[in-house]
């Protein structure tokens, strides 16, 4: 049975998949989840930094009426914030994939049967 309820907790999921795939079970995905990650993570850092330092020119002029620890709780915040916004933007083409390849075995729809990574893309 595949499903969401295949499982009666952590322990048994860790206990059957070990049972049925043995440990490689437990990185059966990570391959198609790196492909969206490490792109993911490429993108964010270098646009944070940017965000971060537009921002601290905006908001660190001195002659603020906010205390230091508020402008940098704000500078984090709308730095991260924006980053991943395009992060997010950038990279959902290939979340899509990625989503679509792992929930096909949930998906009894035939057109929504993925040989691999390639096919999911069509």
């Amino acid at each position: 049975m595949v499903g969401f309820n295949e499982y009666a907790g952590v322990f048994d999921a860790g206990k059957q998949i070990i049972a049925k795939e043995g440990y490689r079970g437990f990185f059966t995905g990570l391959g198609i989840s790196l492909i969206r990650d490490v792109p993911f993570s490429g993108v964010f850092y270098p646009v944070y930094h940017s965000f971060r330092t537009f921002y601290s020119m905006l908001l660190m002029n001195g002659d603020s009426k906010r205390s230091r620890a508020v402008d940098m709780a704000l500078l984090t915040s709308l730095s991260s914030w924006s980053a991943n916004i395009v992060s997010c933007v950038l990279t959902h083409p290939i979340d899509l994939i990625r989503t679509r390849v792992y929930f096909q075995y949930y998906n009894k729809e035939e057109s929504q049967q993925y040989s691999g990574l390639y096919d999911a893309v069509k």
